[in-house]
């Protein structure tokens, strides 16, 4: 009889566990606390074992705000089952439903799995606990399977977190916890409001996610019925402050386009989504793998999208795959923003962010073959699309970025550091090769492809500054061969293209630049190659105090003769086309030198701009 650990009692009962628990007799279990009178003791597991039990409901209902969960083990020769029809917010836990009180040094190594489940209200499900709400979870383990069952569908939002569900407030910390174990997610979910959120730690993070870790065992998810997913290593969606976390978790996602019922992926090493608080100190080590066809994708080592907040010092070395489905009519996203770190970064530097980094490698094989030309790729070795309020700086890559081409698109912007930036980018560093692989005739003179060794292209600012950066890296198409057939290539060894106000100053480029080549006769496109900006259109500019040591080619058969610089193919040292918005708004080139030789077929060139005009 426990019916007494929540009868009132000032202060709550101690309970001490003094031997194994054998659980082996129990056939339906009454979860120890609910919410109208929840657990407000201390329990003290001892580190004894929860042993044969077969359970569909947690351990512990609730546990008080007040209330210590500590030292107990659910060994591996138990298991957890949860289903039936979820009409009311509810949360499952194996240790804990719902905790607003401690859960320490708690760990389970039985398998958790969600099936034949018909929700119409949000649920978690947590290897510890479904829902923390202000409370902490501390030095807890998860060691088992986590399976949720295609026979799981919901019209409302669905949390999973090998450590915990969700956590909720600003005073919930989960901290120095770790997930072994591998998660398998193919949950539906109808409601196009609602979303699918999974993390290794935590599907949905709030307050503090501190010092914790995940293991090398795969979290997979698989669905065609779901409008939003967000998939994380550490937190699936978050608006906590997460540091010094370690994924080592490989991921890997493949989601079913069915009209719309798949719109939005948001996947990350450690976040998929981080809408506020800040990501600090946190490695990924875990590959990424996304065989999705849906609408959007941002995916990023370090976290797909990062809103709003605060970053310092991220790492990630693991390798990024968007391999799209080669089997399916529709072989790919359509929009996709891709980085080393972050898919989309709208938050900030800290003043301390001085070690941000990334080295593995990123590769893009399929992407949608869109009728109306609309498909576009943000691709960067830091950061796919950035759109900060503030300058970046002091960033580095080191992986190399290869994507395949399409015959339709908009545009592919690929960047050492960013593939497409609305700010300015300072003493930051590439070195990774920038590569696009195959070849195909391009005769769609809307289609841009946007090369650069820190950014492929500047899409808004008021007068965006990139200085004092390095590239290292070879830029632009992967062959020499005259036959290969791209043409609307825009490469620079600093910036690939930009229609907005800018300044380069203070940059190097020693990294080889091959914009095009195409025996194929097409007159009539426009491409560019610089050592340090391949195309500058119509608008104010200055470049500065700038070094390249590299050749530059730009190969291409264009015979178009009438001078119209936008149809027309250009090679510079420094600049491969510079056009002014006006007499007196200008494009200016000064104290800039290049000692590298030029390859160019049918093109202006010239050791320091290929065509000038305002210049």
């Amino acid at each position: 009889d426990i019916s007494y650990w929540t009868t009132e009692n000032e202060g709550g009962v101690l309970v001490n566990v003094l031997s194994d628990i054998n659980m082996s007799e129990v056939e339906t279990w009454t979860p120890i606390g609910t919410a109208a009178r929840p657990f407000d003791g201390v329990f003290r597991g001892n580190g004894w074992l929860v042993k044969a039990w077969k359970g569909d409901a947690s351990l512990f209902g609730h546990v008080g705000a007040g209330a210590t969960v500590q030292d107990i083990i659910v060994d591996e020769d138990c298991s957890m089952t949860f289903s039936g029809s979820v009409t009311s917010e509810s949360w499952f836990g194996v240790i804990a439903g719902v905790s607003y009180g401690v859960i320490e040094n708690c760990e389970n190594r039985a398998a958790v799995a969600v099936e034949n489940l018909d929700a119409s209200a949000e649920t978690g499900f947590g290897g510890i606990v479904g829902l923390c709400d202000n409370g902490t979870v501390r030095n807890c383990k998860n060691k088992a399977s986590f399976t949720v069952a295609e026979s799981v569908v919901s019209n409302a939002s669905l949390n999973t977190g090998g450590i915990a569900g969700k956590s909720h407030g600003e005073s919930s910390s989960i901290v120095s916890c770790s997930n072994d174990g591998s998660m398998n997610v193919y949950a539906r979910i109808s409601e196009v409001s609602s979303a699918l959120r999974i993390g290794g730690i935590a599907g949905e993070a709030a307050g503090v996610v501190s010092g914790c870790s995940t293991g090398e065992k795969m979290l997979i998810v698989s669905t065609d019925a779901s409008r939003t997913v967000y998939c994380g290593g550490v937190a699936g969606y978050s608006t906590a402050a997460v540091s010094d976390c370690v994924n080592a978790q490989p991921v890997s996602t493949t989601l079913y386009r069915s009209g719309d019922a798949v719109y939005n992926e948001y996947t990350g090493g450690v976040v998929g989504y981080q809408a506020s608080g800040s990501i600090k100190s946190c490695t990924n080590r875990g590959s990424m793998i996304s065989s999705s066809n849906q609408q959007y994708l941002y995916m990023g080592g370090i976290a797909g999208d990062f809103a709003e907040g605060e970053a310092e010092n991220n790492v990630n070395v693991a390798k990024l795959d968007l391999q799209g489905d080669a089997t399916s009519a529709v072989k790919g996203v359509r929009y996709a923003s891709v980085g080393g770190l972050y898919g989309r970064f709208g938050a900030v530097q800290s003043d301390s962010d001085k070690n941000s980094s990334n080295s593995g490698p990123i590769t893009v094989l399929n992407v949608e073959t869109a009728a109306d030309n609309s498909t576009t790729l943000n691709l960067g070795g830091v950061a796919g699309y950035i759109d900060s309020e503030s300058p970046l700086s002091s960033l580095t890559n080191t992986g190399a970025v290869t994507a395949d081409l399409v015959a339709n698109f908009t545009a592919f912007a690929i960047g050492g550091i960013a593939g497409s930036t609305e700010c300015g980018i300072s003493d930051s560093k590439n070195s990774g090769t920038l590569m696009i692989n195959n070849g195909i005739l391009l005769k769609n003179t809307s289609s841009r492809i946007c090369f650069g060794g820190i950014a492929g292209r500047n899409v808004a600012g008021d007068l965006n500054t990139y200085s004092g950066c390095v590239n290292d890296g070879e830029v632009g198409i992967s062959t020499k061969s005259n036959d290969f057939n791209i043409l609307p290539a825009f490469t620079g060894g600093i910036l690939g293209y930009t229609e907005m106000p800018v300044a380069v100053k203070g940059c190097e480029n020693n990294g080889y630049v091959n914009s095009s080549g195409a025996n194929n006769k097409y007159d009539g496109l426009f491409s560019a190659a610089g050592g340090i900006v391949g195309a500058i259109v119509e608008t104010v500019a200055e470049v500065a105090d700038c070094i390249v040591s590299v050749d530059i080619r730009n190969y291409a058969y264009n015979r178009n003769i009438d001078m119209d610089p936008f149809k027309m193919c250009h090679c510079g040292g420094i600049v491969g086309c510079a056009v002014g918005e006006s007499q007196s708004n200008i494009v200016k080139i000064s104290n800039c030198s290049n000692s590298g030789a030029l390859e160019n077929k049918r093109s202006t060139a010239a050791g320091i701009v290929g065509f000038a005009k305002y210049a």
